[in-house]
């Protein structure tokens, strides 16, 4: 819970509800010109259906600054394809500290600009 309370008092939290349940959401803060986006979330009943691409529109509607950045696992081949069909691009990829290796991708405005309604 401690966390989820950081987190809310960091940055910003939306979340996307359905029939009076939350079914997604996504985290994210802005530190100097970057936003760091995480923990983007949705229920497994609601998947598939564009909810993950709309939140991660939001967040970066919210937040603008000149560079949007996330990672996530490099096995997560859904959450790559969301990623990158979103318009961000891989720069990086490092070894978490339980071996698990995750890639970093980054979007910057201009390209964030051109993906907008899409």
């Amino acid at each position: 819970m401690n966390e989820v309370i950081t987190e809310y008092n960091k940055g910003v939290i939306l979340k996307a509800v359905a029939n009076g349940h939350i079914v997604g959401s996504v985290r994210a803060y802005a530190d100097g010109d970057t936003v760091y986006i995480g923990k983007l979330m949705v229920h497994p009943d609601h998947q598939e259906k564009g909810l993950g691409k709309k939140l991660l529109s939001a967040i970066e509607n919210t937040l603008h600054r000149q560079r949007f950045e996330l990672f996530t696992g490099y096995k997560s081949e859904k959450n790559l394809h969301l990623y990158e069909s979103a318009g961000y691009k891989r720069f990086r990829e490092d070894t978490d500290s339980s071996g698990i290796l995750d890639v970093y991708l980054e979007k910057e405005y201009a390209e964030l600009t051109s993906h907008i309604g899409k």
